[in-house]
């Protein structure tokens, strides 16, 4: 999936940009002006001369031919993060321990960990077992 929707969009001189409600953006300039709707998702912030563009929804590549988009609960907040040399982990904070406990039995649901090569999603400090794969025979 392409990163530049991350990347910031630089506003020039002489254009105003305002965020309305129901998150319609409108673009003044000197030719003349646009309005374009968002989805209500995404969350538009115009600062510095620059506007961004931020999702809410995490995006998970689990090995499928296409990504699976899974949408947290707003009582949530998610945070990833990625160490050199380390597996991703994915962080869950909120009030209340039995929707995070929830959320990470589904996130984990989505490719379980099996036991021949051990691949998959798997909460901080399980151990899988691993299976001896099928010999080889004549």
């Amino acid at each position: 999936m392409s990163r530049i929707g991350r990347k910031p969009v630089t506003v020039p001189n002489g254009v105003t940009v305002t965020v309305g409600g129901d998150n319609v953006i409108t673009v003044k300039g000197p030719k003349g002006e646009l309005k374009q709707v968002v989805d209500r998702e995404i969350k538009v912030e115009v600062k510095d001369g620059q506007v961004e563009f931020a999702r809410p929804i995490l995006d998970l590549t689990l090995g499928y031919s296409h990504n699976i988009i899974f949408e947290v609960p707003k009582e949530l907040k998610i945070a990833t993060a990625q160490e050199k040399g380390q597996n991703p982990t994915i962080l869950l904070e909120g009030i209340d321990h039995q929707l995070i406990g929830q959320v990470a039995a589904k996130i984990r649901g989505l490719r379980k960990p099996e036991p021949y090569k051990g691949k998959g999603i798997r909460y901080v400090g399980e151990v899988v077992r691993k299976k001896a794969g099928k010999a080889a025979g004549k």
